[in-house]
């Protein structure tokens, strides 16, 4: 099977150009328009890492489908997350990771409600709301983006955990449960995908 991968950058909405390393001892591959093709091993976990120009090197986690699917991930500059660390008061000196999780419904809308931790994390998390301001919370509200960042990750291994709203389940994409256990670089932005879907 094979994941497209689009990596867009969540301020200019244009693709990211560098470099993607599929973790699968294949050589890295050129992101074209902040797009490329690889071929995965179906059902199984993944860990693709994004190189760029500007960037903090971006780990996309993620598990495999039965099938072909895509894959879009938003990256912010390093300028930007400075930005935005100054402005919630958060002080980033290299030495722990960022990670990002993604919390959609089967629709790929923001699952509003849904929330995100990291064990060991010294936080605070933040989210983006409906005016595309950051504010410090571990929840999704509504109109605003559909991501929780968790900065100050220390580097090694770390449990990532997604919480549905009532009635709800979020689950890793493509096939899991609502945790993820990732290993954590120092100054790097590790995301990983979730669905929140109604329980059956």
């Amino acid at each position: 099977m094979a994941v497209t991968f689009r990596v867009i950058d969540a301020v200019t909405r244009r693709g990211v150009a560098g470099t993607l390393d599929p973790g699968n001892g294949e050589p890295a591959q050129s992101l074209a328009d902040g797009a490329v093709t690889v071929p995965l091993p179906a059902q199984q976990p993944f860990e693709v890492v994004v190189q760029a120009a500007g960037y903090a090197p971006l780990h996309l986690h993620g598990r495999t489908a039965r099938g072909d699917f895509t894959l879009v991930s938003f990256a912010a500059s390093r300028a930007v997350a400075r930005a935005v660390f100054g402005a919630l008061g958060i002080t980033d000196d290299g030495t722990t990771g960022l990670v990002v999780a993604g919390l959609d419904t089967p629709s790929l809308r923001a699952a509003v409600g849904a929330g995100a931790s990291v064990d060991g994390a010294r936080g605070p998390s933040f989210v983006f709301d409906a005016a595309g301001m950051p504010r410090i919370g571990d929840s999704l509200v509504a109109g605003g983006a559909s991501f929780v960042s968790v900065p100050g990750v220390a580097p090694g291994e770390a449990t990532v955990r997604a919480t549905a709203t009532t009635g709800q389940r979020c689950a890793l994409r493509e096939g899991g449960d609502s945790t993820a256990t990732i290993t954590v670089q120092a100054g790097a932005v590790h995301v990983v995908s979730f669905i929140c879907a109604a329980m059956p």
